[in-house]
């Protein structure tokens, strides 16, 4: 993962500020659940977005995963 990567549109860049603040606890579970409210990012993509870009959280149970992000419903739904 790079600091700055150009090539990368600003919601990917969204989701590596969260993703690096909570692999590196910059920040807790509470700041990373109200940044993916103020850019509407459900913690699915989220995740989704960490197995195909880093893979950090890949080997990771559910439960761990909760621990660490915070329940699904704590983060904005899907638009319609």
């Amino acid at each position: 993962m790079n600091v700055i990567d150009t090539e990368k549109g600003f919601y990917e860049g969204v989701q590596d500020t969260i993703l690096s603040g909570l692999m590196y606890s910059w920040f807790d579970k509470k700041v990373a659940q109200r940044i993916a409210r103020c850019y509407g990012i459900p913690r699915y993509m989220i995740l989704n977005y960490d197995g195909i870009e880093i893979g950090y959280y890949d080997n990771y149970k559910p439960k761990e995963i909760d621990e660490i992000f915070g329940k699904e419903s704590d983060y904005p739904k899907d638009k319609e």
